[in-house]
């Protein structure tokens, strides 16, 4: 990891929610951030949960386990109801992952905003966000249900759980999740709340100028002193750092490629020198 020391001062304690360029100017100028459903997402196994439900006896188990009354899919239409009505809006806990970038941030040529998150006090206008770190696991969620005690109103609280719940494969996106189930699909965050904007490694020169205009008028319109960094690769590995200097990541590039040591005694001459044979000629 590399950062310099401006860029460590503005970002120490920031999350990171990764994004394509054509959103910034809607972010920027709404101060929001899309809420999408659990359905929508990339992972297949978002909002399956299994149910433990705990009864008092044999007897009321088998009960209401009856083909006309069966509480547990009940139970099932009533959790799958409300967790339809969920919406989420992802963050990670690193700005230096690639396969973020790769998969969220259309393949380095996005951004990366970067949110105050120090005191843990989400950056939203509306009350009632929740939110939590995701828990990787191997095992689908289960909620525990227990008859005459567990009621409809608990759901939400119960339902958090399978909200937060991923399989292991996605522990590299460290995400935190900020989730309610009143939200339209957007939701407003604090000007102030916002950082910087982290740009990728092939955001091209148009976009990089359209992202300092909008930069410039949101910190304009709040008074605010938004920066934008560039994310760059550190000479000689497969690591991102962040720098808030333009040129900084265009000579790390540089030097990267000068420090690539030059073979002087191959056994072959150099691809760009070869000698062009006659498919006439005979090989010998």
């Amino acid at each position: 990891m590399s950062i310099d020391q401006e860029v460590l001062s503005i970002l120490s304690g920031c999350i990171y929610k990764y994004g394509p360029v054509k959103n910034i100017r809607r972010t920027t100028r709404n101060t929001s951030l899309g809420f999408s459903a659990l359905e929508s997402f990339n992972d297949v196994y978002e909002s399956e949960f299994g149910i433990a439900h705990f009864f008092h006896s044999i007897e009321d188990e088998k009960e209401l386990l009856e083909p006309k009354i069966n509480v547990l899919n009940n139970i099932q239409k009533k959790a799958e109801k409300y967790l339809c009505s969920v919406r989420v809006t992802c963050f990670s806990r690193t700005s230096i992952n690639n396969l973020m970038w790769a998969h969220y941030a259309d393949n380095h040529s996005g951004v990366c905003y970067a949110f105050d998150f120090l005191r843990q006090i989400p950056p939203f206008q509306t009350e009632g966000v929740n939110w939590g770190g995701v828990i990787y696991s191997s095992y689908i969620p289960e909620i525990k249900i227990y008859q005459d005690q567990t009621t409809e109103g608990m759901f939400p609280s119960l339902l958090n759980d399978v909200v937060l719940t991923k399989s292991s494969d996605w522990a590299y996106e460290e995400e935190i999740r900020f989730f309610n189930a009143k939200s339209n699909g957007v939701i407003q965050y604090k000007p102030e709340k916002l950082k910087a904007i982290i740009l990728g490694r092939r955001v091209s020169d148009a976009d990089r100028k359209d992202i300092n205009k909008w930069v410039s008028e949101y910190n304009a319109k709040h008074n605010l002193n938004v920066r934008i960094f560039f994310a760059h690769r550190i000479a000689r590995t497969f690591s991102l750092g962040i720098h808030s200097n333009e040129k900084f990541q265009k000579s790390s590039e540089t030097s990267f490629s000068a420090k690539i040591p030059v073979l002087e005694n191959i056994c072959s001459k150099p691809l760009s020198t070869l000698n062009i044979v006659n498919s006439e000629q005979s090989i010998t």
